[in-house]
């Protein structure tokens, strides 16, 4: 009997480590150029880092939604690919 991804252990790894790398590949990738914390990053940019009263003087809820949005589809749990599931 040939060893496949269902009977072998190995072979369930490996098919498992060739489905997982490219999604975790893509999630270091979009953390180099747009990290988790990019809200964080974006208020900073925006106030020098000097304090403010009112986060939404510096972001709208909008753009903080967009940049969420963004990464979570990146890292694959953005509503669509959850209900996919």
């Amino acid at each position: 009997m040939k060893a496949n991804a269902q009977t072998h252990p190995l072979a369930a790894l490996a098919a498992d480590e060739a489905r997982r790398l490219p999604a975790t590949r893509d999630v270091v990738l979009a953390n180099r150029s747009a990290p988790p914390d990019a809200i964080l990053h974006e208020v900073y940019k925006r106030t020098g880092d000097k304090p403010f009263k009112n986060i939404d003087d510096m972001i709208s809820r909008e753009e903080i939604a967009a940049l969420s949005e963004r990464y979570k589809r990146v890292a694959g749990y953005d509503r669509e690919r959850l209900r996919a599931r």
